[in-house]
């Protein structure tokens, strides 16, 4: 199993337990909902991703495109996932969380299962956090293998500037040809803070700035243990 490091964050308060699970449908199981895109919804049907610049949740990228590769999701092997065609302008978001009340001052964690559904290509994306409506940092940048379906994990610890917190999932590849991208087990772990209910953003709502944080990456397989790398 192998285990990259791509960003560190320097963090300046103790670790919390991190025991609360802040997205309700980060596991894609619930389908299209708890999450907004750039991208054009099509229900998962046969050819339903010919088009670029449109996602799915289905449970299986090879049904939706006729060139991507047939896999399972990150769990199970037979549950969903968000699977999209990429080749839209640069810095269109795949995927956006719900704005989340979060303490000021605080780490979170954020992971996540990243593969490309086109074999021979990467999936390649930017991660990014905004809080209070600000501009937004980049939390980090991760890349997959060239192995269509092998699921690569995602984490990242940061430490909150602001009470409400919003992430999102930006494809750094343009190209027409392929670009499939798969996203599961999206998860952002903290602090549960009392407040008004999580809302979704507009897409023009927050701001692209770069920033500081980092992310880091382990690839991961179908019913394996993953390997955890923790960010210091």
């Amino acid at each position: 199993m192998r285990s990259i490091v791509i960003g560190a964050a320097l963090l300046s308060v103790a670790t919390p337990g991190l025991s609360a699970e802040l997205l309700t449908n980060g596991t894609f199981e619930a389908g299209n909902v708890g999450f907004t895109s750039d991208y054009r919804f099509r229900a998962a049907a046969a050819g339903a991703l010919s088009d670029a610049g449109t996602y799915t949740v289905g449970t299986d990228a090879g049904l939706v495109n006729a060139n991507f590769a047939s896999f399972g999701d990150v769990n199970t092997g037979t549950g969903r996932y968000l699977i999209a065609n990429g080749g839209v302008p640069g810095g269109s978001t795949i995927w956006r969380s719900p704005i989340i009340a979060v303490n000021q001052g605080t780490e979170y964690l954020f992971k996540g299962a990243l593969a490309t559904a086109t074999a021979g290509q990467q999936a390649r994306i930017d991660i990014y956090y905004a809080f209070d409506g600000g501009a937004a940092n980049i939390l980090g940048t991760a890349n997959s293998s060239t192995q269509a379906g092998d699921w690569f994990g995602l984490e990242a610890r940061f430490l909150t500037t602001g009470t409400l917190l919003n992430i999102f999932i930006v494809n750094r590849e343009t190209t027409l040809t392929g670009n499939g991208i798969a996203l599961d087990n999206l998860r952002i772990i903290g602090d549960a803070v009392a407040g008004p209910p999580s809302t979704i953003p507009e897409p023009d709502t927050w701001g692209l700035m770069a920033g500081g944080l980092g992310l880091v990456g382990a690839a991961v397989r179908r019913r394996r243990n993953r390997v955890m790398v923790t960010v210091a």
